[in-house]
């Protein structure tokens, strides 16, 4: 099938479903698998036609009802997200987390073990306080030997009530993390101003939040050439010499594996009667 490209692509301010590369004036039309198009082997010139019918209504509905297209970023918010971690300096930055998104806690970020390995031993993985001896993770903290890795700076965990659009670029990263951090919910306010008061070389900040499409986690490494506190605006950023790193997140939590493995969260409490 053809690909779709809107030129001048600036021109439209962000849009969803279009992927663009910042050297270049034109940006990919990218359909979900929604709007696939079913190929008619006696007419397959239809297919073509079809195709071009449906980038057309996408990229109308995108343009003239902004509220769709804001959505419609949200849902895309993992997939770009990764694409701002490929971008970042190092690449394919990723961090494995235990924790279940619903509420603020402190958490205990560890350093890669190894070069190579199991993701679990190259990954740096961040333990919220009310996990660390939670019997459903005995196996993976046992992959990941983190009895042998030293717990690094200084760590929470972040629910936002609202979320934008990530940013286009890491230029654009700080200005878009303040916007977002004014929607923290009031427990993890109280965490932040804790941070402002101690001094680290490190901090980790995962966040949570509500998606159309389920539930997103995404993570910033914050790193500084000395001890210092947690930046509070732009200008603090730039007086300790901070360097943000955007993370994806990979949760090996119980409540996002459980479901993956065909299991169900809901018979945790329940017995349960084999029959046959």
């Amino acid at each position: 099938m053809p690909k779709f490209y809107l030129s001048n692509v600036q021109d439209f301010g962000k849009l969803a479903h279009i992927l663009t590369n910042q050297n270049d004036e034109s940006g990919e039309v990218c359909i979900t698998d929604a709007l696939s198009t079913a190929i008619n082997t006696d007419q397959p010139e239809l297919a073509y036609r079809d195709t071009v019918d449906k980038h057309l209504q996408l990229l109308t509905q995108l343009i003239e009802d902004p509220a769709y297209n804001h959505a419609e970023q949200l849902r895309e918010f993992d997939a770009h997200w990764k694409i701002l971690c490929d971008n970042a300096a190092g690449g394919s930055n990723e961090l494995f987390v235990v924790w279940d998104g619903n509420s603020s806690e402190s958490m205990q970020v560890r350093p890669p073990r190894l070069e190579t390995g199991s993701d679990l031993q190259t990954k740096p993985v961040a333990l919220a306080g009310s996990y660390t001896s939670d019997r459903n993770l005995t196996y993976a903290l046992a992959i990941a030997k983190l009895e042998t890795r030293q717990v690094i700076g200084k760590a929470i965990s972040i629910w936002l009530s609202h979320l934008e659009p990530p940013p286009a670029t890491q230029y654009n990263l700080l200005e878009w993390y303040f916007r977002i951090v004014a929607f923290a919910d009031q427990p993890s306010q109280r965490e932040l101003r804790k941070l402002r008061k101690k001094k680290y070389r490190e901090f980790w900040l995962v966040f949570s939040a509500q998606i159309p499409n389920g539930e997103t986690m995404f993570a910033l490494h914050w790193n500084a050439c000395s001890r210092s506190t947690f930046p509070a605006s732009l200008d603090g950023i730039e007086a300790d010499n901070w360097t943000v790193t955007p993370y994806r997140v990979r949760s090996i939590s119980p409540s996002a594996l459980i479901p993956r493995g065909g299991g169900s969260l809901d018979l945790k409490g329940m017995s349960v009667l084999l029959v046959g």
